[in-house]
């Protein structure tokens, strides 16, 4: 790392990615090098749409940075004088030059996505749906979800998600510290179920045993979750 470089969070994270997918690619290619988008997508954490995005970009900078390097050529054929000697330049020097001037300034390249209220809902209506089907209601859950109703959901990734999420009032929780008042609705209709459903098997004759613990799955566990 360069010294006195200092990077933001989110650039970490896209650099550590990075070199994941390059030390997992020791012993050979995992995707075919001729599969451009699918490394990338990979390798970035992007979607094929942000990728062909940014690449057309790419090539629309790339082409106007010619123009302007032809059009000055043109113009000092034009008009010939003497010009100072100019210092030689190393090829990485020269290549730093090139992708510096390729990079727009104060630009990410991302086209911001701004969501209808039609599409705000749709996120409401994933989240409540999620907790309907007993389900919890992760980005990863709510992501997938949505991208099978909507493919060409303008969201296409976690992190973006996560972003919007907290926009719309949602609060990411630890699940060990959500707590649920004794007088909640929810709560009241939860044990009024069990009670009745204990009161059915008592009628039946059932056996009916009570441990001290509750049995779950620790692979159906969340340590954290949406709330709204």
């Amino acid at each position: 790392m360069p010294k006195g470089k200092e990077f933001s969070k989110e650039e970490k994270t896209l650099l550590f990615r990075i070199i994941v997918f390059v030390d997992s690619e020791k012993s050979g290619p995992k995707i075919p090098l001729n599969n451009v988008c699918d490394r990338l997508q990979v390798m970035l954490g992007l979607s094929r749409r942000t990728i062909i995005n940014l690449r057309q970009e790419m090539s629309r900078l790339a082409d106007q940075q010619n123009n302007t390097e032809q059009t000055e050529e043109d113009d000092d054929e034009e008009q010939p004088e003497v010009r100072p000697r100019r210092q030689s330049t190393s090829p990485r020097h020269a290549i730093q030059a090139k992708k510096t001037l390729l990079t727009p300034a104060g630009n990410s390249g991302r086209k911001k996505i701004v969501l209808t209220e039609y599409e705000e809902d749709q996120i409401r209506y994933t989240f409540h749906w999620l907790l309907a089907s007993k389900q919890y209601p992760t980005t990863a859950k709510l992501l997938t979800r949505l991208l099978e109703d909507t493919p060409d959901f303008p969201i296409q990734s976690e992190m973006t998600l996560l972003r919007y999420m907290h926009r719309l009032g949602f609060k990411y929780k630890a699940t060990s510290k959500i707590s649920i008042p004794l007088d909640a609705t929810s709560f009241i209709a939860a044990r009024a179920k069990y009670f009745r459903h204990l009161s059915d098997l008592r009628t039946n004759d059932f056996v009916i045993y009570y441990h001290d613990e509750t049995c779950t799955n620790s692979g159906d566990e969340q340590r954290y979750v949406w709330v709204d």
